[in-house]
C-alpha cells in the first residue's frame, strides 16, 4: 500500500503543526506537545492515520514501539498534519506524522505512517 494526496480533500480542515513528542504510546499512537503559536503549547494524543499496528500485548507490537521510538528519538521536533478537527471514538486525534531522519541530509522529510507500513510494523487501516 501506499499514500497518495486527496485531491478532492476540503484543505480548509487540515491543519500543520510542530511538535514535540511527550511519549511514544504503541505503534501507531503518540503523546505530543504543540506548539499554537505566541507562547502557546497543548498536549493531545494522536492516532497515525491510515493505519494499524500490532497490539502492545504481542511481540509485534513492542517492535512496533520500538522501531518509533528509535525513528523519532532524535528528531527535534515532527510535523503533524490532522486529517479531521474531531476527536475518533477513542478520544485521539488522527494526524499524519513527518521528521528529518537521523542522518537524512537537505532537510528531506521521512512519512512515518508510510515508514510503519514499509518496514512491515502496520498494516492499512482507517485507523479510527
Amino acid at each position: 500500500y501506499a499514500f497518495t494526496r486527496a485531491e478532492a480533500q476540503d484543505e480548509g480542515i487540515l491543519y500543520t503543526f510542530q511538535a514535540y513528542v511527550e511519549r511514544v504510546v504503541d505503534g501507531d499512537t503518540l503523546k505530543l506537545e504543540f506548539q499554537l503559536g505566541l507562547g502557546s503549547w497543548h498536549g493531545e494524543t494522536i492516532r497515525l492515520n491510515g493505519i494499524n499496528c500490532p497490539e502492545l500485548g504481542t511481540p509485534e507490537g513492542k517492535a512496533a514501539k520500538r522501531f518509533v521510538e528509535s525513528e523519532l528519538s532524535a528528531c527535534d521536533f515532527i510535523t503533524v498534519k490532522s486529517v479531521r478537527t474531531r476527536k475518533e471514538k477513542w478520544g485521539r486525534y488522527l494526524g499524519d506524522v513527518f521528521y528529518e531522519r537521523k542522518g537524512s541530509a537537505g532537510g528531506k522529510l521521512t512519512y512515518l505512517n508510510q515508514l510503519l507500513l514499509d518496514k512491515g510494523h502496520a498494516v492499512w487501516g482507517l485507523g479510527t
